[in-house]
């Protein structure tokens, strides 16, 4: 797991998603972070959500539901790509930050 690898301090390619695709790009085009990491951010969205309840799809949310998914077509493949209901993982990437190197840590007093 990303995160596991990185904690390790093993250099880790970091996933990245592609929103032109709608999924995550190819693991090649996936930078590689350098071990060790002082600092990672973790930005995704859908990571951790809980699909709704199959009763919940049944009646539409709002105008654009109503008009455009009336018989819940969409909103049902959105629910069955949940990492929860065993479609793919949530959605996210991170970043990270090299320490810094000993010279600009440094700190004179005067």
């Amino acid at each position: 797991m990303t995160l596991d690898r990185l904690r390790a301090g093993e250099p880790t390619r970091l996933p990245r998603f592609d929103k032109a695709r709608d999924d995550r790009a190819p693991p090649d085009a996936w930078p590689e972070a350098c071990a060790p990491c002082d600092l990672v951010i973790f930005e995704g969205w859908c990571v951790g959500a809980v699909p709704q309840a199959e009763g919940a799809l049944a009646e539409p949310v709002n105008d654009l539901e109503r008009i455009e998914d009336p018989d819940a077509r969409w909103r049902r493949a959105v629910r069955n790509r949940s990492p929860i209901c065993g479609g793919p993982q949530g959605k996210g990437s991170a970043s990270w930050t090299k320490p810094p190197s000993r010279a600009s840590s440094s700190i004179t007093s005067g």
